[in-house]
């Protein structure tokens, strides 16, 4: 299985509708094609959390891609995260978790946070 993207986004925001401009999400994501689609329902079984969705193709791919998605930040620290602490990727891709799970974890579960403290946090999760 392929490991797409474990990654703490930033999205900026009008800056009325959220106190900092910004939105924080978490989501973990692994990918696979349409051939592969059951590797992603076995994942969601095992785990019992997150979504399968189809990322349909308009190119010259002959299958559309599928994504096995968590984004619920109680999920991914009870379930996800502790799952690959005890059993690490053997790939390049352990880096990119770690650094996610790192970002994941010191980020406080209440949603508002003073400007400074955000952008403190999002400059040591980028890095």
């Amino acid at each position: 299985m392929l490991l797409d993207r474990a990654r703490a986004a930033s999205k900026p925001q009008g800056p009325k509708r959220l106190q900092t401009g910004y939105q924080v999400s978490h989501d973990f994501v692994v990918t696979q094609g349409a051939s592969s689609v059951h590797c992603l329902g076995e994942l969601r079984e095992y785990f019992g959390v997150g979504r399968v969705y189809v990322n349909r193709r308009n190119d010259n791919h002959r299958e559309n891609l599928y994504r096995y998605s968590v984004h619920r930040r109680q999920d991914l620290l009870e379930r996800i995260i502790p799952f690959f602490r005890e059993y690490p990727l053997r790939s390049a891709k352990r880096v990119d978790f770690e650094k996610f799970a790192s970002c994941v974890e010191r980020w406080p579960a209440v949603s508002t946070r003073p400007e400074k403290g955000l952008r403190r946090s999002l400059r040591s999760c980028r890095r």
